[in-house]
């Protein structure tokens, strides 16, 4: 999960970002190379684009 929230596929330096999109229409075909790029999402969507901190110990203390 952690791969697929923080990177995308790429083909010829587009990016892969439509889920229902045929591979065949952005020229993807046998033998094509695919490259995972860091997806950083656009300003204009609201949300950050700065990777978020992980943390780890933030539910331990409530365990005690």
């Amino acid at each position: 999960r952690h791969v697929w929230a923080n990177f995308c596929l790429a083909h010829h330096n587009g990016k892969l970002l439509d889920d229902d999109a045929a591979l065949h229409d952005f020229g993807v075909r046998n033998n094509s190379q695919v490259h995972f790029l860091p997806y950083v999402v656009s300003k204009g969507s609201g949300r950050h684009s700065k990777r978020r901190k992980h943390r780890f110990f933030h539910g331990l203390s409530k365990l005690s």
